[in-house]
């Protein structure tokens, strides 16, 4: 092997091997039937004819004297072939040069590998929306253990911690956060473009997030008459009560009771089922004489999971009084009734679930009140959801159920 300094080409002068920025002590490599290099003495066995090694796209008619050059790490070299006289030429290589000999030549042309590990990047991406690796394991169908061992590898190959545990859950560090930033919505783009060349389309699909209570008691039992009127809709329905961010997460709408009133987003007003105060006949014995909305709040409370429900109702009902927000919450207004017949505190909840323990007197409602018909269930989104048409439907068969179940 003889290499040209200045320019850095060298050759094999016993079979006219030359490659462009070869460099003295390269041993040439081939790759294996795995795709990984293994290494040989390229003179000797093209001189000794034993072999044939494989450049990459290699044809049947390949000539020992030619094949690949040394592949530094994450680069890969392709062969480009040049023949001196007649025969067929692969369409694929470039022509080459022609050695007085009439040897024939290659180049080998560094095209730098791509490395970004996009199957870290979509874990990630799925483990920042859930907030918790559970649920991110579930959504893809992998063990919570495997999908902690993707962020370690991710925070090892950019050598950045991008994910801290707390109570609530998880949450990102500044470097996670910029690279949330940077990968999320591109990632949903990829998502989205596969989606529509595989024949897939996702404009027809719609998550829905809600509590439990309301899911199991209201939308799901009537759910089939929607899914039998549109079948080429897929409904998704959530169930958790994590704080959802419309813009960011794979949720699409969100059913909650509040106000109607959230930032940047729009809300269609489904129907104000009447919430009670009730509570144990012990604790009521112990306690204050109840009025007045502000004689509850003299009580220990018993919360909604987002700790919101006695808030608004004060609001709603134009009672200006500061609302402790201490005292245990639950995710199930179930287990809202059960904590209140423990005597735990005062509960507002839907007198479909208080119902059999008012009855039996193990709950009293101490307080009768005009419902606020603005304290109700919306379903809530964004003004862009809002005009797909496969979420219009929707809308408009939720809201005319509602319509019906109000007009009962």
């Amino acid at each position: 092997m003889t290499v040209d300094e200045a320019t850095g080409e060298g050759r094999d002068d016993r079979h006219g091997h030359e490659c462009r920025g070869a460099r003295s002590g390269y041993e040439a490599t081939r790759p294996t039937e795995f795709g990984r290099p293994q290494r040989h003495d390229e003179s000797e066995r093209c001189a000794r004819g034993e072999g044939e090694p494989k450049c990459q796209k290699a044809q049947a008619n390949h000539d020992p004297g030619e094949c690949s050059g040394f592949i530094p790490p994450r680069f890969i070299r392709h062969c480009h072939r040049a023949y001196s006289g007649g025969g067929r030429q692969p369409a694929a290589h470039a022509p080459g040069k022609t050695a007085s000999n009439g040897r024939r030549h290659f180049r080998c042309t560094k095209v730098r590998a791509m490395v970004v590990p996009l199957h870290l990047l979509h874990t990630f991406v799925v483990v920042v929306r859930a907030k918790r690796m559970d649920r991110a394991a579930e959504r893809l169908g992998l063990s919570p253990g495997a999908i902690s061992q993707r962020i370690k590898e991710l925070e090892v190959q950019l050598q950045r911690r991008l994910l801290d545990r707390s109570r609530s859950g998880l949450e990102l560090t500044r470097s996670g956060a910029k690279l949330f930033r940077a990968v999320a919505g591109p990632l949903d783009k990829v998502s989205a473009g596969y989606a529509a060349v595989s024949g897939g389309d996702d404009s027809k699909r719609i998550t829905i997030n809600m509590a439990p209570s309301f899911a199991a008691s209201w939308l799901v039992p009537r759910l089939g008459s929607f899914t039998a009127a549109h079948p080429d809709i897929a409904i998704s329905i959530e169930t958790d009560t994590r704080v959802i961010d419309l813009a960011a997460d794979p949720v699409d709408l969100v059913i909650r009771h509040g106000l109607g009133r959230w930032d940047g987003l729009a809300s269609h007003w489904l129907m104000a089922p009447e919430l009670v105060v009730v509570a144990s006949p012990e604790l009521l014995a112990k306690g204050p004489p109840i009025a007045t909305l502000r004689d509850c709040l003299r009580y220990p409370l018993l919360h909604d999971i987002e700790r919101q429900d006695w808030r608004l109702l004060c609001e709603a009902l134009r009672t200006k009084a500061a609302v402790s927000d201490t005292g245990p919450a639950y995710a199930d207004d179930h287990l809202l009734v059960r904590a209140a017949v423990a005597g735990q505190g005062l509960a507002l909840v839907s007198t479909v679930y208080a119902n059999s323990e008012i009855e039996t007197g193990r709950l009293i409602t101490p307080l009768d009140i005009s419902w606020p018909t603005k304290f109700a269930y919306y379903l809530v989104g964004t003004p862009k959801t809002f005009r797909r048409a496969a979420v219009k439907q929707f809308k408009d068969w939720i809201l005319s159920e509602a319509k019906r179940e109000n007009g009962k």
